[in-house]
């Protein structure tokens, strides 16, 4: 599929997520086709793009609302692999990517909306994804995460409707350079639709900079002053740290 082709099913892609109902979840992803039964031989292992859906509800409401980007998709000569499964597939559906003793890194980068200045780099990232393991993924936001306000709890950035999240996973050391690198490459793609905040549980950075993308300066500074007061000797330390000697003294 060119370029152009698989813009416009990211364009689609966002229009369905835009108006499906709130028991729709979605994402994108770009993978390299593995050689699974259903991937036609001559295919296997070359870069695809894939859209990841789930219906949390009746199988009657499922279908149709479903059926918009299925639709596009069928058009587009894609392969429609939706079916009824437990949730607990559903959430496992990425497993084989993440091989025990694996090696990965990976980052959560808020987005203010899945424009169409940042899908052509995001598919030339993934046609130079290297690693059988290695996913580019785009997550639909919003709905009861966006409800919740902004100060209510710790974890912040609700309001962003999308997240790039690179995934790069591999075997080996002599692969550790150029995943590494295809991270920064994916990050760059999208850096003109980021919002500057992030999704800690997806960073590997612990600066202090890191946590002031996750939280924001005034949580941070609350979340300085709760650490000071129930852990002043820093026990849980293997973390994005919050580090009690900056409390301010009592």
């Amino acid at each position: 599929m060119d370029d152009g082709s698989a813009v416009q099913l990211l364009q689609a892609y966002r229009e369905f997520a835009a108006a499906a109902p709130e028991d729709v979840s979605t994402a994108t992803a770009t993978i390299l086709a593995p050689p699974a039964e259903f991937v036609p031989p001559p295919l296997i292992g070359a870069p695809v793009l894939a859209f990841l859906v789930g219906h949390f509800g009746d199988q009657t409401e499922a279908a149709e609302a479903l059926a918009p980007l299925r639709s596009v998709v069928a058009q587009a000569g894609g392969m429609d692999l939706v079916q009824p499964m437990p949730y607990t597939t559903f959430q496992a559906i990425v497993d084989a990517f993440n091989q025990k003793g694996g090696r990965n890194y990976h980052r959560g980068l808020h987005l203010t909306g899945f424009s169409d200045e940042v899908m052509g780099p995001y598919l030339a990232a993934g046609r130079d994804i290297h690693s059988p393991l290695t996913q580019g993924l785009v997550f639909q936001n919003g709905g009861a995460i966006s409800r919740v306000a902004e100060d209510d709890t710790a974890a912040g950035n609700r309001a962003a409707p999308f997240m790039a999240h690179p995934i790069a996973c591999w075997l080996t050391t002599a692969e550790d350079a150029y995943e590494l690198d295809w991270v920064a490459k994916f990050s760059a793609a999208f850096a003109p639709a980021t919002t500057g905040g992030t999704y800690l549980n997806f960073e590997p950075g612990t600066s202090h900079h890191d946590l002031l993308a996750g939280f924001g300066q005034d949580k941070y500074s609350r979340l300085v002053e709760l650490k000071g007061r129930w852990d002043p000797t820093n026990l849980f330390r293997s973390n994005h740290n919050i580090n009690p000697e900056l409390a301010p003294a009592v």
